[in-house]
């Protein structure tokens, strides 16, 4: 391959969220020397059936506990005034009758300073932090927002490099991430995991990509002076054909 066009192709590469792209990506490696998983799947994405984080159909707020799996959903938003519900993190019937769905919903004020970083809700992926995912590629979801619910939301993956209870950061909460866009309607997004990226500027360390070999939990955020009624189900791991 021209070098100048495998260049090209690299870069173009990284920039797509779901994939499909043609050409075989070169090996990358992580810090800590491990494999780190390709820029897109030459062959297509894969949805293996041990990939499931939870499709909330158990009606609990437990992820499903496949390869040591089983961490709790959770919610949470910042002390100054911020709200998010309802307080059980148990999923809900979808309005639509599509089942059932994690469902968080509340405002987030704008009042300035560190402490007003708005709301979130997640999971962590176990009891036992550092989770290995570096067997998949990314992660899917399906997401939906309410009729008055703001449509931004930052879906995140905390890490090793990330969140504090890894005991690497000296300036956390950075964690490696995607912007998305909701509808009224059902979407599904699919991420590659190294088309994730920190926000700029801080954060300490800020290491070239994620460490899917160690991961601590997923995040869905919602910043500071919105309003918001969002529903996420079907949540799994990706791999490459």
């Amino acid at each position: 391959m021209n070098r100048r066009f495998g260049f090209a192709l690299f870069w173009l590469s990284a920039s797509l969220a779901t994939v499909g792209c043609i050409g075989v990506p070169a090996k990358r490696y992580l810090p800590d020397g491990s494999e780190a998983p390709p820029k897109y799947c030459a062959r297509g994405i894969d949805y293996p059936v041990e990939g499931l984080i939870d499709d909330m159909e158990d009606g609990n707020n437990r992820i499903d506990a496949t390869e040591g799996r089983g961490g709790y959903w959770w919610k949470s938003a910042d002390p100054l005034g911020s709200t998010i519900g309802p307080e059980d993190s148990q999923p809900e019937a979808s309005p639509d009758g599509n089942g059932l769905a994690m469902h968080a919903y509340g405002e987030t004020v704008a009042v300035g300073g560190d402490d007003n970083w708005g709301a979130q809700f997640g999971a962590d992926f176990s009891s036992v932090p550092g989770y290995d995912a570096s067997k998949y590629a990314g992660i899917r979801f399906r997401a939906k927002m309410g009729a008055d619910s703001s449509p931004n939301v930052r879906f995140k993956i905390a890490d090793v490099n990330t969140h504090p209870k890894m005991g690497v950061c000296t300036e956390c909460w950075n964690h490696f991430g995607r912007d998305v866009n909701l509808s009224q309607r059902w979407q599904t997004f699919e991420f590659m995991f190294s088309a994730l990226e920190q926000a700029p500027y801080w954060g300490n360390p800020r290491p070239g990509s994620i460490t899917p070999s160690k991961l601590y939990a997923l995040v869905f955020e919602i910043t500071p002076g919105k309003k918001f009624d969002i529903w996420i189900d079907d949540l799994a791991f990706i791999t490459c054909k």
